[in-house]
């Protein structure tokens, strides 16, 4: 017998359910503080010549019965006054004949930014860019999806 038929038939009567693996590295937010669901509208102080934690949080939602193994990471390089953030997050979700709750479940990270002088930086995170000050008053996600 073909094998792409066993395969076909075996998903089949496994009730055509399979996981997938999915991947983001781009969109979302970004944010100061320890946040899951942040209000991007909340104000906060960026202090001068202070590490501050920040966190990612991955575009979209998962659903808690139809994804595992979520993992994901971020940091921050800065040179010549650019903040360039580096994320990615990997999860597996269900796919096929499935039925999935309607819960929320966000990928976040957080990273150190370094302690930064006072001034004027590009924030940068991949196709997107933004120019914070340092110090002064910004909404708690100066980059929201």
């Amino acid at each position: 017998m073909n094998r792409a038929l066993v395969f076909a038939v075996g998903v089949f009567i496994s009730g055509c359910t399979y996981w997938a693996r999915d991947s983001v590295s781009s969109g979302g937010s970004l944010c100061i503080g320890d946040v899951n669901f942040p209000d991007p509208n909340e104000q906060l102080e960026l202090v001068a010549d202070t590490p501050t934690t920040w966190t990612w949080v991955a575009s979209g939602c998962m659903s808690g019965s139809c994804s595992r193994n979520p993992a994901a990471t971020s940091s921050a390089t800065v040179s010549n006054n650019v903040i360039t953030v580096t994320t990615n997050a990997t999860w597996e979700e269900a796919r096929g004949m499935v039925v999935c709750t309607d819960d929320c479940r966000r990928l976040t990270s957080q990273f150190e930014m370094p302690a930064l002088p006072p001034g004027n930086y590009r924030l940068k995170h991949d196709t997107r860019e933004v120019t914070i000050t340092v110090p002064s008053t910004s909404a708690r996600c100066p980059m929201s999806q």
